[in-house]
């Protein structure tokens, strides 16, 4: 199924929470070709100090005494790499009761033993702990990955191509033996839009995310013109579905900053991690001086680079907040 932006008339998330979306770190130990962030991780002096890193945990309280309206809290860790920073001792800087969930994004690197404390760590505290490892054949060890992945019930993704797709087969049939979810991007070309899939490869590909749908709750609803309501376990699935031009929500009102809210490695509060809550719409610095929003605003992710050539700039809003067309009210 592929979805046309035209079609769409507006996008909801799922659930009463708020979700704080916390970049940790740019350093990560791997060197993925595919990575977004490959050209900020390669320059090796972007890792937080870990005295940085607890100092904004011990602020996160205050965003969530003021913002979450009482709501359950989400913290999303993601990185770089943020398993080689103590996570207990930063979340035992967060002592609101409303954080109810951790998502953990990592490459899984860290040991067994780490992860089971990590885990249970979370579990005495009434905290759900869910870790998606990130699964890349180039950079691990294989089977370690995977027994790791299946002892801890991690939620696994990966990217693939028609290169490497038959080299994951034989993890992904052992990890779905064993009750595993797996997430899988197929990989494009650098507009977003090629399919570097076809056949039986593409089909499988399929076939594992309708998998992971099943045994998902949806992450956020789209609504389309004609009516139907279409539910979406994660952000890769609506990200594969969309038709060739992407999915540019320019115009549209946004409730990104009051349904969540993202922190930089730097302590930057934005709006979100698209271009246009990020840059131009920063509400100041967890450490410092700060004015959390109170309304929403309207999507302005398309724009003209300083060459003329027009850039439409993918929106990483999905499940973290709800967006509409401005004549209309969802």
């Amino acid at each position: 199924m592929k979805i046309r932006m035209d079609d769409i008339q507006f996008v909801k998330k799922t659930g009463n929470n708020f979700k704080v979306s916390w970049k940790m770190t740019s350093w990560c130990n791997y060197r993925c070709p595919y990575c977004y962030m490959k050209e900020e991780v390669k320059k090796g002096n972007n890792h937080t100090p870990f005295e940085k890193v607890l100092e904004i945990a011990s602020n996160i309280d205050n965003i969530i005494n003021q913002q979450a309206k009482g709501r359950r809290v989400v913290l999303h860790l993601i990185g770089g790499e943020i398993c080689y920073y103590d996570l207990i001792q930063v979340l035992e800087k967060i002592k609101s009761p409303l954080l109810k969930g951790v998502i953990f994004a990592t490459n899984f690197s860290n040991t067994l033993d780490y992860w089971q404390k990590l885990v249970m760590y979370c579990k005495a505290r009434g905290i759900k702990p869910n870790v998606i490892a990130s699964f890349h054949l180039t950079q691990c060890d294989r089977n370690e990955f995977v027994e790791k992945a299946i002892k801890i019930g991690a939620r696994v993704k990966c990217v693939v191509n028609s290169k490497n797709i038959n080299e994951y087969r034989p993890y992904f049939e052992k990890l779905r033996k064993a009750g595993n979810r797996i997430e899988v991007t197929v990989e494009r070309d650098f507009i977003n839009s090629c399919e570097q899939l076809s056949g039986k490869d593409l089909e499988y590909v399929n076939e594992l995310n309708e998998e992971m749908k099943k045994n998902s709750t949806p992450y956020f609803e789209v609504t389309m013109k004609d009516g139907r309501v279409i539910p979406f376990g994660t952000n890769i699935e609506f990200i594969n579905s969309i038709d060739v031009g992407g999915f540019d929500p320019e115009g549209f009102v946004c409730t990104a900053g009051l349904d969540g809210i993202r922190i930089t490695q730097t302590g930057k509060l934005q709006r979100a991690g698209c271009r246009h809550a990020s840059i131009l719409n920063d509400v100041g610095n967890i450490l410092g001086e700060y004015t959390l929003p109170t309304t929403p605003i309207i999507c302005k992710t398309s724009e003209v680079d300083s060459k003329g050539v027009w850039k439409h700039k993918m929106c990483t809003c999905f499940g973290n907040s709800s967006m509409w067309r401005k004549d209309d009210n969802p």
